[in-house]
């Protein structure tokens, strides 16, 4: 599930996934532009755990940068993992 979204923060966030997802866990990615580093993105692996005492804190599990070109290598290894995958059954 992705959604674009605009708001108001210093780096508005541009797409938020949940990758997984359970009754007491939601890890999402984020992807959001550094306005202070033209071309370069952020992208963010977090967590929740909802049955913590504050249940909307997030965790950062990962973070990292990167511009337009690692952004598409990312995408066609996840292109190309996907496809492995589905010729396989998996």
């Amino acid at each position: 599930m992705s959604a674009i979204q605009a708001n108001a923060e210093p780096n508005p966030v541009l797409v938020e996934c949940t990758m997984s997802a359970s009754e007491n866990y939601i890890e999402t990615l984020t992807i959001t532009a550094i306005k202070a580093c033209p071309g370069l993105t952020e992208l963010a692996i977090k967590s929740r755990l909802l049955t913590a005492k504050d249940p909307a804190e997030q965790q950062v599990k990962a973070l990292c940068y990167v511009d337009r070109a690692g952004l598409e290598s990312l995408a066609y290894a996840l292109a190309q993992y996907l496809n492995a995958m589905g010729s396989s059954g998996g």
